[in-house]
């Protein structure tokens, strides 16, 4: 009553309603609650920042990733780091199966953001939704010799061995009572039951089947029984053999024949078993039966061999089982009937167990945390983790700044801010804008000018133009196209015109000229480093060298420039720059429209 009275009188909590008192100097007398106030202050901040991304003007620079936070990820980064939870969580026993969990969370977070994800409840909504449907899987656990349980079917387990396997689910059928089907592959024939009516070859072949998937059935105990290493725990009932279970072929191996009942012992290692019922619990209380397995260990002795190690098995009760059984392909029945020696079997005492016990998170090193420590130490490892957690966050932050700034030609162009006085270049070069022979008819674009570019770089500078047409044929097949759609006839002979005017112009003698002195490049690849320490390649479409200098030509087959002859001079401008820095020469640049 006097929960609800509170509630009515001070309502119902909220993130931003943090006590006055704590907004300034905090008193004495309540100094004790400030984590209080700081946790309240947290979640204001978190609850603040769970929908917003905030950017991090400090760590903004040319091509650098922005630190954001605040979002989805970013909120669960910061309580992480706010709360130390990594360390809560290490400490527990099994806790590294917890941190990774964790861990995989703040994965997913991430993964919504880029998935467009923008709201913290809409990934709420999608981890519940996950876990209803079972689509959320565990995260792989951080060791594999890690404390902790982990759950598996007996396909994931094959290969893999655990120093205790736990057998669960007693009552899942070992195999099918009837075949639903019976395949023939020499005949190519599928035998199934339709409408509860089976065809004669299904009649006929049943019991084959049936008796095939009892194998496999008796095959998967037997991968199942054989990854324990050290102990493993088979549950049964003390009354009686419960069959038709999948762990029916173990049973044998298990259940103590009546006269070897009478001669229990006390378990090796194992608690006094006070109770002589194997069973938990009867219907209307009715007591043990005479025949009832009791608690103890149990001795099974056969054919003369080696004394194999013996497991510690348990359920209703308990019962050891070697683990030095042959890893044939018989059932299990017949693996201990054939491993010879002997060995024990014991049954565990179910009312020595803690049942519905509330799981506790100790932890593993208590003198962590103990307050008996030296005042000192403490401060001087505390001033120590702050020490390093300030040389991290200042390490990540000098990673966050890139060595290089690395940008394209064409981004640069973009750049209207881009002048070579900026870039502290004396000498700008000069640029020649000439127009070609152009058809007003023929295609023109990004897609028309890659075949025209390939065409160019590959065609003899003084082909004739059947050769033209061969090489602009052969580039319009092998070019990939942003469409997907390949060329047309009227786009390669198109090309083939723009490439002969080209090369029937005086300025291509010159270029003749320059090859066969060795002084002509083209799609020349280049990386240059600017005077401010950018980083820029590219690839320069044609560039030669001859008695008037160094000219460098970039061909553009757009239909009109005018919008765009601004960007397209700027990136022949550092194209120039860059070749002319390289050959310790000045350029001079041709943009030439086809």
């Amino acid at each position: 009553g006097r929960r609800t009275g509170d509630r009515f009188t001070r309502g119902i909590f909220h993130p931003f309603r943090v006590p006055a008192v704590f907004d300034e100097n905090t008193p004495e007398e309540i100094a004790h609650l400030r984590p209080i106030a700081e946790a309240l202050w947290l979640l204001r901040r978190l609850h603040t920042h769970r929908n917003y991304v905030q950017k991090d003007d400090s760590a903004q620079a040319d091509g650098v990733s922005e630190r954001t936070s605040g979002g989805v990820s970013g909120t669960l980064q910061e309580l992480l780091a706010a709360t130390r939870a990594h360390v809560g969580f290490a400490l527990r026993t099994g806790g590294e199966q917890a941190l990774a969990n964790v861990l995989h969370i703040a994965e997913l977070a991430r993964q919504y953001e880029m998935g467009g994800g923008i709201s913290f409840r809409g990934f709420v909504e999608e981890l519940r939704v996950a876990a209803e449907t079972a689509q959320a899987s565990e995260a792989p656990i951080l060791e594999e010799d890690s404390d902790g349980v982990r759950m598996m079917t007996v396909h994931k387990a094959k290969g893999l061995e655990f120093p205790v396997v736990i057998l669960a689910d007693l009552t899942c059928k070992l195999s099918r009572p009837d075949a639903g089907r019976w395949i023939d592959p020499g005949g190519s024939l599928c035998a199934l039951k339709l409408g509860g009516w089976a065809p004669t070859d299904l009649l006929v072949h049943g019991y084959e089947e049936a008796a095939r998937d009892k194998a496999e059935g008796e095959r998967l105990a037997y991968v199942a029984a054989t990854r324990a290493r050290d102990v493993l725990v088979v549950p049964v009932v003390g009354d009686e053999v419960y069959e038709g279970g999948w762990l029916d072929p173990l049973m044998p191996a298990v259940y103590p024949s009546l006269f070897a009942r009478e001669a229990r012992a006390p378990g090796p290692g194992c608690p006094a078993f006070p109770s002589r019922d194997s069973v938990l619990t009867r219907p209307d209380g009715d007591p043990a039966r005479p025949t009832t397995v009791a608690p103890g260990s149990y001795h099974f002795s056969l054919l003369a061999g080696p004394h194999p190690r013996s497991l510690t098995l348990g359920g209703a009760a308990g019962a050891a089982l070697p683990s030095g059984a042959s890893r044939g392909p018989q059932a299990l029945s017949s693996q201990f009937n054939s491993i010879g020696g002997d060995y024990s079997v014991v049954w565990w005492d179910p009312h020595v167990l803690s049942l519905d016990a509330d799981s506790g998170y100790g932890l593993r090193r208590d003198d962590l945390i103990t307050r008996d420590g030296d005042p000192a130490m403490v401060a001087a490892r505390l001033a120590d983790y702050e020490q390093w957690r300030t040389g991290r966050g200042e390490s990540v932050a000098r990673a966050r700044v890139p060595s290089l700034k690395i940008r394209t030609a064409t981004s640069v162009a973009l750049d209207r801010a881009f002048d070579p006085s900026v870039n502290n270049v004396s000498g700008a070069p000069e640029i020649e804008v000439i127009d070609f022979s152009r058809s007003a008819e023929r295609p023109f674009g990004p897609r028309f000018g890659t075949l025209v570019h390939a065409t160019l770089a590959t065609v003899p500078l003084d082909a004739t133009e059947g050769v033209i047409a061969s090489v602009a044929q052969a580039q319009g097949r092998i070019l990939p196209t942003a469409d997907r759609e390949p060329y047309a006839e009227e786009e390669v002979y198109a090309a083939v015109e723009v490439v002969s005017s080209l090369l029937r112009d005086p300025l291509f003698d010159r270029v003749r000229q320059a090859e066969r002195a060795g002084r002509c490049d083209r799609e020349l690849p280049i990386i240059w480093k600017a005077p401010d320490g950018t980083l820029i390649e590219g690839t320069i479409d044609l560039a030669f060298e001859d008695v008037t200098g160094l000219t460098v030509i970039d061909f553009k087959t757009d239909r009109e420039l005018s919008t765009d002859l601004d960007r397209y001079r700027r990136q022949l401008t550092v194209y120039c720059q860059a070749l002319g820095t390289i050959r310790h020469t000045t350029a001079r640049g041709i943009l030439a429209r086809v």
